[in-house]
C-alpha cells in the first residue's frame, strides 16, 4: 500500500455533532516534531493475543526513510505537515476548525484537495472518542486538470478542463478496542487502541470550464467509476497512553482481520540511520543496506514503467541487471541473494537508459 496515502487518510476519523461532524486527527501539538516511519514488510508483523496487555509487534519492520510530522502556525492557521499531505485547520477560534487537505487522492494518487461539507470541528484527543461511531459524510476531492491521471485525461477528451471534482459518501465506523502493546524497532509502548473502517463510495463527477461546474455525460461518468471504484479500508489506529500523541497504524484486509497490508509508526526521534523522505524531486531509496540480499526500492515522485537495477563491482564490471515494473509508489522486492557477500555498486536507470542514480550496496553472509 502507498505510503502517501496511508499517511493521509488513515489519519482521519469522524464523530456526529448534531448536522456537522468533528474530525480526530493525530496531529502533533504545536512546536513538537515526530517521525513516521513506514511499514514496508507488514506481512511480519505478529499479534500476540495470550500476552496482557495483548500485543502488536512491528519490531521487525523495515522503511526506507522517515518523513518528519509536525504543526505550525501561520497566521489564523494551524498547518499539519506529513511528508507529502498538508492539513489546513482554522485556528482563529479556541476549537479548531478543518478547511481543507492537500494530500493524494485515495484511487489514483494525483495531487488533490479534500474538503468536507459542513462545519468541522477538530480535535487530537482520544478520549473524546465514544465506545462506538458509524457515521456518514459528505466529502470532495478537486483535482487540476494538468494533475490528472492520463487515463483521466482521455476520458475527458478534448472538453477544456480546469479541474475535476468527486462528490464522495464518506462512512467511518469506529470501535475502541481498549489497551494494546505495540512494539516497534525504538520502543514497546500501551496503548490506546481504535479500530477504523473507511468505506469511499464516488456519488458525482464535474468539472469546472470556463470557471464554472458542469456535470459529464453518461459514458464519461460510466468510464470514470471504471478508475474510481468504491473502496474500503480498515486499520488499527494506535495511541500511545502516556505521551497522548499518536504511536502507528496497522492496516489490514477488511475481509482478513489477521492479514496486514501496511502501516507506519511513529517515534519521538530521527535515526541517523536513515535519512528524510524525498517527495518533491524525487527519492529512491535501496533498503534495507546492508542486507543479506533480499532488498526493496522504493521510488518515490517517479512515474509509473519499467526501470532497471544494474549491480556492479567496486572496479565497475557489471555483474547483475535485474528488470522492475513501477507502480506508483509501491516496495520493489529485489532478490540479490544468489551473489557473494561484499560491497557492490548499484545504478538504477529508467526505460530510456538514463541514470537515475548510483550508490554503494552491502550485502552480507550468514
Amino acid at each position: 500500500m502507498r505510503l502517501a496515502l496511508i499517511i493521509s487518510l488513515l489519519c482521519l476519523y469522524f464523530s456526529a455533532l448534531g448536522q456537522n461532524a468533528r474530525l480526530f486527527f493525530p496531529f502533533p501539538n504545536e512546536g513538537d516534531t515526530t517521525y513516521v516511519y513506514e511499514i514496508s514488510n507488514p506481512h511480519l508483523v505478529r499479534y500476540k493475543m495470550f500476552e496482557t496487555p495483548q500485543a502488536f509487534y512491528a519490531d521487525e519492520s523495515i522503511t526506507p526513510c522517515y518523513i518528519p510530522n509536525y504543526s505550525y502556525r501561520k497566521g489564523d492557521r494551524l498547518i499539519w505537515m506529513r511528508g507529502p499531505t498538508k492539513f489546513y485547520f482554522d485556528a482563529s477560534q479556541p476549537r479548531l476548525k478543518f478547511v481543507k487537505a492537500q494530500m493524494k487522492d485515495p484511487f489514483l494518487g494525483d495531487k488533490s484537495e479534500l474538503t468536507i461539507e459542513g462545519e468541522t470541528q477538530v480535535f487530537n484527543d482520544i478520549s473524546s472518542i465514544g465506545a462506538y461511531n458509524d457515521d456518514n459524510y459528505t466529502a470532495y476531492f478537486k483535482t487540476r486538470a494538468t494533475d490528472l491521471h492520463e487515463a483521466v485525461k482521455k476520458i475527458l477528451g478534448d472538453l477544456k478542463v480546469q479541474d475535476l471534482r468527486i462528490t464522495m459518501d464518506y462512512q467511518n465506523k469506529v470501535e475502541r478496542f481498549g489497551i494494546n502493546k505495540w512494539v516497534t524497532p525504538f520502543e514497546s509502548l500501551n496503548c490506546m487502541t481504535l479500530k477504523i473502517t473507511r468505506q469511499l463510495t464516488p456519488k458525482l463527477f464535474e468539472v469546472k470550464i470556463n470557471g464554472e461546474w458542469k456535470t459529464i455525460t453518461l459514458a464519461q461518468e460510466t468510464a470514470l467509476l471504471k478508475l474510481y471504484r468504491p473502496q474500503t479500508n480498515s486499520w488499527l489506529q494506535f495511541i500511545d497512553n502516556r505521551m497522548k500523541r499518536e504511536a502507528g497504524t496497522i492496516a489490514f484486509n477488511p475481509e482478513n482481520d489477521k492479514e496486514y497490508i501496511g502501516g507506519y509508526f511513529v517515534h519521538s526521534e530521527a535515526t541517523d540511520r536513515l535519512q528524510s523522505c524525498n517527495f518533491k524531486s524525487g527519492g529512491i531509496y535501496v533498503f534495507p543496506n546492508p542486507s543479506f540480499g533480499d532488498f526493496h526500492v522504493r521510488m518515490y515522485s517517479y512515474p509509473p514503467g519499467e526501470y532497471q537495477l544494474k549491480v556492479y563491482n567496486i572496479i565497475g564490471r557489471e555483474l547483475m541487471r535485474k528488470q522492475f515494473t513501477l507502480a506508483s509508489e509501491a516496495n520493489v522486492p529485489i532478490d540479490l541473494g544468489p551473489m557473494q557477500k561484499g560491497t557492490y555498486i548499484y545504478s538504477i536507470e529508467n526505460s530510456d537508459g538514463v541514470k537515475l542514480q548510483t550508490k554503494r550496496l552491502l550485502i552480507m553472509g550468514l
